[in-house]
């Protein structure tokens, strides 16, 4: 789906602020955009700008909440 913030800087072998600059200007220039996590809000996760997110993915998500709150 992406890639996390955490996962880029150890990767790329770059500080956070190196590596924070560099998504700042990426996605000045459209080139790729941030998504909050469905499971972790905390979590930035990183994409290039033309792709979706998927929905089926984060459906099963919100289905297996709302079934675990309703039998409770």
């Amino acid at each position: 789906m992406g890639i996390w913030t955490k996962d880029l800087r150890t990767k790329a072998g770059l500080q956070q602020p190196q590596v924070a600059k560099i998504l700042k200007f990426l996605e000045q220039r459209k080139l790729i955009k941030s998504i909050k996590w469905v499971t972790n809000r905390n979590r930035k996760v990183y994409m290039a700008f033309d792709v979706q997110p998927s929905t089926r993915r984060s459906m099963s998500i919100v289905l297996t909440v709302f079934t675990s709150v309703l039998l409770r």
